[in-house]
């Protein structure tokens, strides 16, 4: 959450410029499209990375008897990193002055959260609890967010769709690689952490850069490291 909303503050007096200067759908769009790249680029990174790596995580930073937090962790990540990517959507709704439905929502997930969750919890424990949050935030924050994204705040979430699954080859094929290296090294111990997560790193950020990124974003990528390599000279 921290990296997401580090990200799209930056964006934020930009939104502002655009509502008062022309109110531009346009522009609104395109702007939520390259930062949502960029926050999921960064996202997808953490969450895939924690599908394959997260157990023995989980159990060398807390040790035995965690096992589940895998579970509770995992179904809270993949349901909040939708929301996470289109948080720029919050500023641009505040600046059209329609966010009074998001709140209107947002109780509502809350309410169906604790409704849902009591059940579950009674089922499947901690498990439950996590996945009836899931849920509501599924529902809320994905689908009738999205709803009203597209059809009241005008923003083309087709064309913010599709280029958010363009970035899935990259993911997909570092994740891959990530998974046979798992295979082929057995991690017992913090060493075998570090090194198979410093292959799924170097895997992911080499098929981001030659085929996922586009022309703007290695721009911004190659400026970081030129800045990067003049302050060591």
């Amino acid at each position: 959450m921290s990296l997401s909303t580090s990200v799209s503050s930056v964006f934020i007096p930009r939104i502002n410029t655009i509502a008062a200067d022309s109110d531009d759908n346009r522009q609104f769009t395109d702007i939520f499209t390259r930062v949502g790249r960029i926050q999921f680029i960064v996202l997808a990174l953490i969450l895939f990375g924690f599908i394959l790596f997260g157990k023995y995580f989980i159990s060398i930073w807390a040790g035995n008897g965690y096992e589940y937090a895998y579970y509770v962790a995992l179904l809270l990540i993949i349901s909040v990193t939708v929301p996470l990517i289109q948080n720029l959507g919050i500023e641009i709704q505040r600046a059209k002055n329609m966010h009074k439905f998001r709140s209107v929502v947002y109780f509502i997930i809350a309410i169906g959260n604790v409704l849902l969750s009591i059940p579950l919890t009674k089922a499947y424990g901690e498990v439950g609890a996590a996945l009836g949050t899931a849920i509501t935030m599924i529902l809320g924050n994905i689908i009738i967010m999205n709803w009203y994204y597209q059809v009241r705040v005008k923003l083309d979430m087709k064309y913010f769709w599709g280029n958010i699954f363009k970035l899935f080859p990259a993911v997909l094929v570092s994740f891959c690689v990530g998974f046979v290296v798992l295979k082929i090294i057995a991690v017992n111990s913090v060493i075998d952490f570090v090194i198979v997560g410093c292959i799924y790193v170097s895997a992911y950020l080499i098929c981001m850069y030659l085929f996922g990124l586009n022309s703007y974003e290695k721009g911004l990528l190659d400026g970081m490291i030129s800045k990067v390599l003049r302050r060591k000279r």
